[in-house]
């Protein structure tokens, strides 16, 4: 079994190879890429004052949530019941609660992201690119109201770029939270160091297959991926010394 599985990884990667080889021939590499231009700059301006639609109905439905949460902490600490199972039922759903703010707030930054990427695949001009930074700067103020409201949920929080942030947070947290955080941390730092190692790569191929010089986004990357692998690992050696 183990050969016929190794076989067909061969097959299924030789006929993969096959279908990139034929791809640069037929589009010269990546130089389509400098070429592409599937909308116009009106339709690119519409598609970004959508993402600030959504961007703004995210923010409002966000500061709901947040006011929801709240109140509904107060009501659970001025009628704490007797009743163990019903208070970890209600902490429980206030912390899922409390996490999808999270998650709204970082969703409203992706999607700036993505627009950006589709603005630069759609190779557009400066005006979009003006357009880009204000989505950027709506979807970066969304993330102010939740840094006072994770202060407001548990006063124990530290402040956002306090001295030893990530240790106090991980303070805050239960042996079971704790162990859950660290192994997704770890698993996120692994998946990280494997896809800036792939970003090079592809950014390096790019660049010199379509002759477009991307020195700047190679170094930053490489920064990056320095930063992210010897940061962990001199932390860590740090702890045994």
């Amino acid at each position: 079994m183990k050969v016929m599985r190794f076989i067909l990884s061969m097959l299924f990667g030789g006929l993969i190879g096959g279908f990139v080889g034929l791809f640069f021939v037929d589009t010269k590499g990546f130089r389509f890429l400098t070429e592409f231009h599937f909308v116009s700059d009106n339709t690119m301006s519409i598609i970004g004052y959508m993402v600030i639609g959504v961007i703004a109905g995210l923010f409002l439905y966000q500061l709901w949530l947040q006011k929801h949460i709240l109140k509904k902490k107060r009501e659970m600490a001025q009628t704490m019941t007797d009743v163990q199972t019903e208070t970890d039922q209600m902490e429980s759903r206030l912390t899922l609660l409390f996490w999808r703010v999270g998650a709204i707030n970082q969703f409203n930054v992706l999607l700036s992201f993505i627009f950006m990427i589709f603005a630069v695949l759609n190779n557009s001009s400066s005006i979009v690119s003006v357009l880009m930074m204000i989505i950027f700067a709506i979807a970066s103020l969304s993330t102010i109201p939740y840094s006072l409201f994770v202060r407001k949920y548990d006063a124990r929080f530290p402040k956002v770029g306090e001295k030893q942030y990530t240790e106090k947070v991980l303070a805050l947290m239960d042996e079971g939270e704790r162990h859950i955080t660290l192994v997704s941390m770890y698993k996120v730092y692994t998946m990280n160091s494997a896809f800036l190692m792939i970003g090079i790569l592809l950014l390096s191929f790019f660049s010199i297959e379509s002759g477009v010089n991307q020195s700047l986004g190679l170094i930053i990357l490489v920064l990056l991926f320095a930063y992210n692998v010897f940061g962990y690992l001199l932390r860590v050696r740090k702890f045994y010394k």
